[in-house]
C-alpha cells in the first residue's frame, strides 16, 4: 500500500517522522483525513485536538495544540505549538487540572477569564482522552 510521510514538528523538536498509510486530525471545521496522493493544501488545526496516524495494525496518537497541517501528495507536516503522545501525558495531573478549571468556572468571572478557563478545560479534556489510548512502541 502507498504511504505518506508524516512529520509532527514543534519549535523544540520533531516529535514524529514516519511513513504511514492514513492520517486523521482535528481541523478548525471538523476532522480531516489524508491518504497518500492527497491534493496539496494547508489546513488550520483545532486549538486542541487529536492527531491519529495509521500504519497497518499500528495506530499512533498525539495531542496537538493548534497549528497548521501542510499537505502534499507525498507528505503531511504538522506544525504545532505542542505535541504529546499518550505516554507523555500524566493522567493524574491532567485530572487535577480539569478539577481546577471546573472549579474556576463556578466563580463570577469576566468574559475573558471565562473564555480562557473554558479553553484550558477543553485542552485538559482532550489531553486526558489521548492519555487513554494504547501506547504503540516505535522501533
Amino acid at each position: 500500500m502507498a504511504k505518506t510521510l508524516l512529520q509532527v514538528v514543534t519549535l523544540e523538536k520533531t516529535h514524529f517522522e514516519q511513513e504511514v498509510e492514513m492520517i486523521v486530525f482535528d481541523g478548525m471545521d471538523g476532522q480531516i483525513g489524508i491518504l497518500p496522493g492527497h491534493a496539496p493544501m494547508t489546513a488550520a488545526l483545532s486549538d486542541s485536538g487529536v492527531l491519529r496516524a495509521y500504519d497497518g495494525d499500528d495506530q499512533y496518537v498525539f495531542y496537538v495544540a493548534g497549528g497548521f497541517a501542510k499537505i502534499s501528495a507525498e507528505s503531511v507536516t504538522i506544525l504545532t505549538e505542542a505535541a504529546e503522545t499518550p505516554e507523555e501525558i500524566d493522567a493524574i495531573r491532567v485530572k487535577k487540572e480539569i478539577e481546577k478549571e471546573e472549579h474556576e468556572l463556578t466563580k463570577n468571572l469576566s468574559i475573558t477569564e471565562a473564555t480562557r478557563h473554558k479553553r484550558d478545560l477543553r485542552r485538559a479534556l482532550v489531553r486526558l482522552e489521548v492519555s487513554s489510548y494504547p501506547i504503540v512502541r516505535r522501533s
